[in-house]
């Protein structure tokens, strides 16, 4: 009896994880939102991709390993499954059965370097995830492979989407569910029927608890550890093809840091890092857990930060309550001081939520409207300065209240974050996309329901919003090349720092800065990416300075990088034998940089946060704007 009872509870444990999330929810409710069916069949359809990838992660835990790879074999699986059907159109199976073997290759890899050559798990799979993520790169070429093909004279053609997106993407055979959910509930009972039906469950949970005694009693110990990491590589690459079918293309960056979820939703539902112990039921409850607190959070607009710091409170505690029987000795020995930390630490999370809970709909009656914004980031500091103008705009109106959401550089996040105000009702939209493709659909169905949706900065497909407001990302390029070749001579030495090349605007500012420096003479000696990133930029600039004893101009697509260029130049002694120009011009930074002599010059690329507000008010007083709305720029020059 006692045997039965412990090895229930963990399950018991998880299952009581999970209720007390769902009752945080049912207290939280954003206005009667997490009510909604739609608010659980979403959270279902974005935590599957997770989900599948923790399956094949807690296999692997069960033997004592760790796969820091799954992330990687994910992108990597999503670009080619896209080159497969879009740009080669192979047939469907074919191209998910290659797709599947190419994660299984990923896998053997990892499995032999662990099994065979005895590699740390650590450190084979973080190898494996640098080499995926790279061959991810280098197969797409840097860009997203979606629906836009290349041809050979440089112009493009667009095709149509082959219906097997639409399948993985949509809801099964008409009901509420996605089929991505489904996906996830099959994988999870074929794990379930591998770990506690057959043999070679049997065997991974012998190598988890004991490896080498396990070797003694005849299990092919190196054998069954491959077919572990083969079968969490399959599945993130399953998973990739969902994420790809979801996203209407393949991004090389897809998956970065999907491996840290998985392990989070395995710890939470009570696996044993060590080896040995745990189960997919456990999986499955983690991933119900960990899907419903990032639901709630997103419902209640609670802010990245405290959401990070709420995520982790949660994690820590649901380790400690798998604890067992140590944890119980645990809070004999310091019952005062644990429960006082833990009412102060649930105090604070529970009070910041309570702040944040005013829902929708209590505040939008009357003259009172409420405005949903959508954050593609807050990792650029120009993205910050555009909530922060938004914010200031709306405070001039007292009837206006806006509630600001973080995408986290995460599509798939951000078009949930969309459902979430379409189905609260808000009164108007404002949306800075990550990806035009997946978020159309529900940018479309917003404006199609008579919700004002105004666009900001990055374009979606088709014209389904209100307006959309940006400046042009190429003219600010080109105006950055004319002023280089107005004020540098002939034979100027220059080094490109790009932002995100698979990004528009780094690609728009790339080809208008060469446009405007046509026929100057000048010459570029070095380019890289830097991902909008000031250390990444620090980096590549310290390399270009380690090869030519020569630099002339440093360009850089915004004003972090320039300034990151700067800094490296400084370190060598350098700086005041470089000119250093930059896009943004911001007021705290580019501005600022100009003021000091930093930068030679930075021209500003306005955020356009106040002109939203302003297009908002005119479409709830029911006046026409204009399908698109172009802002001017300035150019900040230094003073030599």
């Amino acid at each position: 009896m006692k045997t039965l009872f412990r090895d229930i509870t963990p399950a018991l444990r998880a299952l009581a994880a999970l209720a007390l999330v769902v009752g945080l929810g049912c207290v939280f409710n954003a206005g009667g939102s997490f009510f909604k069916p739609d608010t659980h069949t979403d959270m279902l359809r974005h935590i599957s991709r997770f989900g599948i990838l923790a399956c094949g992660m807690t296999l692997v835990i069960i033997t004592g390993g760790i796969d820091l790879s799954v992330g990687s074999v994910l992108g990597l699986a999503a670009v080619c499954f896209s080159l497969f059907t879009m740009h080669y159109q192979w047939p469907s199976w074919l191209a998910i059965v290659t797709t599947l073997g190419i994660g299984a290759a990923a896998g053997s890899v990892s499995g032999l370097l662990t099994a065979r050559f005895r590699l740390q798990p650590f450190i084979a799979t973080l190898a494996a995830m640098v080499f995926a993520r790279g061959m991810a790169k280098a197969v797409s070429g840097g860009q997203k492979i979606s629906t836009a093909v290349q041809l050979a004279d440089g112009r493009y053609s667009y095709r149509e989407a082959p219906p097997i997106f639409a399948l993985l993407s949509g809801r099964f055979f008409g009901t509420d569910i996605f089929v991505v959910t489904i996906l996830f509930v099959l994988v999870a009972a074929l794990c379930w029927v591998a770990l506690n039906k057959l043999v070679i469950g049997r065997h991974w949970f012998a190598i988890g608890g004991n490896e080498e005694a396990a070797r003694l009693s005849g299990v092919p110990v190196v054998s069954r550890k491959v077919a572990v990491y083969v079968i969490s590589a399959v599945l993130a690459a399953l998973a990739g093809i969902c994420q790809a079918a979801d996203e209407l293309q393949g991004d090389p960056e897809a998956g970065a840091g999907y491996e840290l979820t998985a392990i989070a939703i395995v710890v939470i539902g009570g696996s044993n890092l060590m080896g040995g112990r745990g189960g997919i039921l456990l999986t499955l409850l983690g991933t119900l857990t960990i899907g419903y607190v990032e639901k709630i959070l997103s419902l209640n607009a609670v802010t990245d930060a405290y959401r990070l710091m709420i995520t982790g409170v949660i994690i820590v505690f649901a380790v400690l309550f798998q604890g067992g029987w140590k944890m119980a000795e645990f809070l004999r020995a310091r019952r005062h001081v644990v429960l006082t930390a833990t009412l102060l630490t649930l105090g604070l999370a529970l009070g910041w939520l309570a702040v944040r809970s005013r829902p929708p709909g209590a505040v939008g009656h009357g003259r009172i409207y409420v405005v949903g914004m959508s954050q593609c980031n807050l990792g650029e500091p120009w993205r910050v300065q555009m909530n922060e103008d938004i914010r200031r705009a709306a405070e001039k109106h007292p009837n206006l209240r806006v509630i600001f959401k973080d995408a986290q550089n995460d599509a798939l996040i951000q078009r949930a974050q969309i459902e979430e105000f379409l189905s609260a009702q808000v009164d108007a939209i404002i949306v800075s996309p990550k990806e035009a493709a997946p978020l159309t659909p529900p940018i479309r169905r917003a404006y199609e329901s008579g919700i004002p949706v105004i666009v900001l900065d990055r374009q979606i497909l088709g014209d389904s919003y209100t307006t959309y407001i940006s400046a042009d990302n190429e003219k600010i390029g080109e105006a950055a090349g004319r002023w280089a070749a107005q004020n540098f001579p002939l034979g100027t030495k220059i080094v490109e720092l790009k932002g995100l090349m698979t990004s528009t605007p780094a690609q728009q500012r790339h080809s208008g800065f060469r446009r405007g420096i046509e026929g100057a003479g000048f010459e570029i000696i070095f380019e890289a990416d830097m991902k909008w990133l000031e250390p990444n930029a620090r980096q590549e600039m310290a390399s270009a300075l380690a090869r030519f004893p020569r630099i002339d101009l440093v360009y850089a697509h915004n004003d972090p990088g320039a300034h990151g260029a700067w800094l490296a130049a400084r370190a060598v002694g350098r700086e005041k034998e470089i000119r250093f120009i930059g896009i943004d011009a911001l007021p705290q930074e580019g501005q600022v940089y100009v003021q000091k002599g930093i930068l030679a010059a930075s021209f500003e690329y306005p955020t356009g946060g106040e002109q939203a507000i302003e297009a908002v008010l005119k479409a709830l007083r029911g006046e026409s704007l204009p399908k698109q709305i172009l802002l001017p720029s300035r150019a900040f020059i230094g003073k030599k």
